[in-house]
Formats: structure tokens, C-alpha cells, sequence
């Protein structure tokens, strides 16, 4: 979700889509258009954090060049109420 063409081929193969549902299912539910894309933080070169919005859904994605680290950031960009969180990590690593 971090970068900006609608269409990424993150994976080599079809077979490492197949060996990884997580990853697939949640590709699946990006949406290709956002109306509405917000920097978070980072360094050129280094990092980068978003949010976007497709419709009443929200999307925080990083990415990072440097080794392991822990992010930080407000979410008052999401407004009062209740949100459902789903946390993933590394879709395609190693």
C-alpha cells in the first residue's frame, strides 16, 4: 500500500502467492485507488509511513530500507469511534 501504482507484482511467481494466503489475502483487500493519501514520517531513502483511505477504510503501510525498528504514530487521523486493527509484517520476506 506504500507504493503507488494500483497493480504490483511483489512475489517472482504465482507459487510463492500460493505459498503465502496471508500475504495474498490481504492484497487482496487493497484496493487500487485511494482518495485520500497522508505522509506519517521517514527519511528519504530510508523509511517511509502512510496512511491512505479507499471509501470509510483506512491504511497505515511502512516501508524501510534500514534494519528492524519500531514505529510510532498518533492515530487521531482516524476520529472518534471504534476501529478493527489487523497487523501484518513482512508479506514477502526472505
Amino acid at each position: 500500500m506504500v507504493f503507488e501504482s494500483g497493480r504490483q507484482d511483489y512475489a517472482e511467481s504465482p507459487e510463492s502467492y500460493q505459498s503465502r494466503p496471508g500475504a495474498l489475502r490481504i492484497l487482496d483487500q487493497l484496493p487500487t485507488a485511494w482518495g485520500e493519501t497522508k505522509f506519517l514520517g521517514g527519511d528519504p531513502g530510508q523509511e517511509a509511513s502512510l496512511v491512505r483511505r479507499a471509501g470509510g477504510r483506512r491504511f497505515v503501510g511502512g516501508i524501510s530500507a534500514v534494519g528492524a525498528k519500531t514505529f510510532q504514530s498518533p492515530l487521531n487521523f482516524l476520529g472518534g469511534g471504534q476501529w478493527l486493527l489487523e497487523a501484518v509484517r513482512e508479506l514477502f520476506s526472505g
